[in-house]
């Protein structure tokens, strides 16, 4: 799948074997793991974040309102909107990334000051009191159930633009620890599959992806390093082996095994900046530049490649 230069995709996600492929001109593809057919559908300003939620897919779409579509007759088509409205404003509250909570099934989403969690039974929006008014919130991430996912269940992560991981507790709705070393806006945050008391992060302009123990953020527990000098966002794959996929600005990517040995792959002469890595070694990456440099032809699209698991 390639696209043209002046539109490319600038973010993938894998969820129910389908692909959510996010373009830089308020594009928003779908396609089935296992198929060449794909939707596409159009938006007037430039799409945040898109997932798929059961039967649903759910689009934030920057000043407009959260799209909800269900599939009919195998196309994708409207079905409601949550109305979130900016303080003060005729203006919508559109995340920046959003997840699916693993103990309500409801979908959490943050943005610039906001964290909101969203019942979509209900078309209720919850506001948590205490944690509120932080600066721009570009990411978020939850965990999985796992050996430990009694002890983080109600534990968010927030990656925020100045360069600070919040750790928050929405049972308690309050902030109960925070993380620093990065040198970028945070871009990326993830739990460990097998054990929620571990998570990695990344950030803008940062050659480094750190692994933190969530008992104790005072500091990181080890690192892993890549290529990274773009204010683009990249952002990285761990699978339940403990393999560490990551894209990198030259076109290259890199496997980290559950050893810390490395493997380099050449997918592009544009930055990697999407990653899926499951479990059996099936790798996906997606390539792109915001910038072209008129001396080069940069391309943009997907790759696949297995590595020995």
């Amino acid at each position: 799948m390639n696209q043209k230069e002046e539109d490319f995709i600038k973010r993938m996600k894998l969820q129910e074997n389908k692909f959510i492929f996010l373009t830089e001109q308020s594009k928003l593809l779908i396609k089935e793991q296992d198929s060449e057919c794909e939707q596409q559908i159009n938006f007037p300003n430039p799409v945040y974040d898109a997932m798929f939620y059961n039967d649903l897919l759910i689009a934030s779409i920057r000043n407009m309102p959260i799209v909800i579509y269900k599939k009919e007759d195998n196309e994708w088509k409207q079905s409601m909107r949550l109305h979130d409205i900016k303080p003060n404003s005729e203006q919508f509250l559109a995340p920046l990334d959003m997840k699916k909570l693993s103990e309500s099934n409801n979908i959490i989403g943050c943005g610039k000051g906001f964290l909101h969690e969203y019942d979509l039974s209900k078309s209720q929006i919850i506001n948590y009191k205490s944690i509120k008014n932080y600066e721009y919130i570009s990411c978020v991430d939850c965990c999985e159930q796992n050996e430990n996912y009694g002890i983080a269940k109600n534990i968010l992560l927030l990656g925020q633009f100045n360069k600070i991981i919040k750790i928050v507790d929405t049972q308690q709705d309050k902030q109960i620890a925070e993380a620093k070393v990065h040198i970028g806006g945070i871009t990326h945050l993830k739990f460990d599959k097998l054990d929620s008391l571990f998570f990695y992060s990344c950030a803008r302009f940062d050659d480094y992806i750190y692994q933190w123990d969530l008992r104790n953020t005072s500091t990181f527990l080890q690192y892993f390093e890549r290529k990274n000098q773009t204010n683009q966002r990249m952002n990285f794959d761990i699978n339940r082996k403990r393999e560490l996929l990551i894209g990198n600005d030259d076109g290259t990517t890199y496997v980290y095994k559950s050893d810390l040995k490395r493997f380099e792959f050449s997918i592009s002469n544009s930055c990697v900046h999407s990653s899926v890595i499951q479990d059996d070694g099936q790798c996906y990456v997606s390539f792109g530049q915001r910038t072209f440099n008129e001396q080069k032809i940069f391309q943009t699209g997907i790759q696949n490649f297995t590595i020995n698991s």
